[in-house]
């Protein structure tokens, strides 16, 4: 093969697959227009839009360096869907106010104090998160997939300061679920479920000074997926996957998602019904197992705002897992709320990291 020839080939398969990588990026921008239960297809290119915008961002730079003008099919395409940079990437330049003032509110997935997911209680991850919150020092913390004994739970000195719900019924050996902590008193509290489901929210009402908040902590319909689910998707199948296994765990995959992205929307059907219906100013938290360009995170965001947004910077990814570059937890307060800091900790206790923020209540006349 000629020298020419082998490159025509090259440049021929660099614009084939670039034109695919442009397309699959315009059809994840409707992700967030479209109802993930009646379009699952679409909801997924949703959950891998940082990985489109990479790919689409190096053929931009692969036909700069040509000096090729092919270089404007990717880069239109990231410009229309400029909003979409927005929500996934944080650029605020300036300083975060210090977290002295106001109240900080922490968030985190602990996975049950596991070494990994679907794993046994570890009394030393546990104890490496619990060091990890009291240096933290926050005023508010939420965690999902809280896990311990009843008795170390509830003690009548913490009934005022410390709400947790159990995401399975009482008939069930587990205790895990959902944990609000307060410094401040807590005098109301409630839970969020389906009938035939576990708990995903909960909610309490707390008076800090002369304000009253109400405080979601929400764990919204996982994927469910297994460690080999995991394996498949960050890693090329093996030899030793036959091609119908693979395509059938492909297909068992997708019906995971597709049950998940119908549940969620119920889900927050009810959250967002809850927050519209607040008599107190709100704070919202939690893991919501989906990304900022998913249906169910504009949905929230019409109604909050997203502490990631006002403060933070760069991508700021929050699931530790093998699956990279996915937000997929998230701190939103009403309008009433001033963010004066947004952070996420580079800590590996669970397959999240934890991520907090800083607010204060506006004056009532703001």
């Amino acid at each position: 093969m000629t020298g020419n020839k082998k490159n025509h080939l090259l440049r021929s398969a660099a614009i084939t697959f670039n034109w695919i990588a442009a397309a699959l990026l315009l059809f994840s921008y409707l992700a967030e227009k479209t109802s993930p239960s009646q379009h699952t297809f679409v909801a997924v290119f949703g959950l891998i839009y940082p990985i489109l915008i990479f790919v689409n961002l190096f053929f931009v730079t692969f036909w700069l360096l040509k000096k090729n003008a092919w270089l404007l099919l990717s880069l239109l395409v990231i410009l229309m869907g400029f909003a979409h940079i927005r929500t996934n990437f944080g650029f605020n330049s300036g300083q975060n106010k210090t977290e002295n003032s106001g109240i900080k509110v922490l968030c985190y997935n602990v996975q049950g104090f596991a070494k990994k997911n679907r794993a046994a209680f570890n009394p030393e991850i546990k104890a490496d998160i619990l060091i990890f919150l009291l240096k933290e020092k926050a005023g508010l913390v939420c965690l999902q997939e809280y896990s311990g004994k009843k008795a170390a739970l509830f003690h009548d000195n913490d009934k005022d300061n410390f709400y947790f719900h159990s995401y399975y019924t009482r008939k069930g050996s587990k205790n895990t679920g959902l944990a609000i902590f307060s410094k401040y008193k807590i005098f109301n509290s409630n839970f969020l479920k389906f009938k035939g489901y576990r708990t995903f929210g909960i909610f309490t009402d707390l008076v800090s000074g002369k304000d009253t908040i109400r405080l979601f902590n929400v764990h919204l319909a996982s994927i469910s997926l297994r460690q080999e689910d995991l394996d498949l998707l960050s890693k090329p199948p093996t030899t030793a996957w036959k091609k119908q296994n693979v395509r059938t765990h492909y297909l068992d995959i997708y019906r995971k998602l597709q049950k998940a992205f119908r549940l969620r929307e119920r889900q927050l059907n009810l959250v967002i019904k809850t927050v519209k219906s607040s008599p107190y100013p709100v704070v919202l938290c939690g893991d919501f197992n989906d990304t900022p360009s998913s249906n169910a995170y504009h949905r929230i965001a019409a109604v909050l705002k997203d502490a990631f947004i006002k403060k933070g910077n760069g991508l700021s990814a929050t699931y530790a897992g093998p699956l990279p570059f996915l937000r997929i937890d998230y701190l939103f307060t009403g309008q009433q709320f001033k963010i004066t800091s947004y952070k996420k900790y580079h800590i590996r206790f669970s397959d999240h990291f934890p991520i907090s923020m800083t607010v204060e209540l506006l004056p009532e006349n703001d």
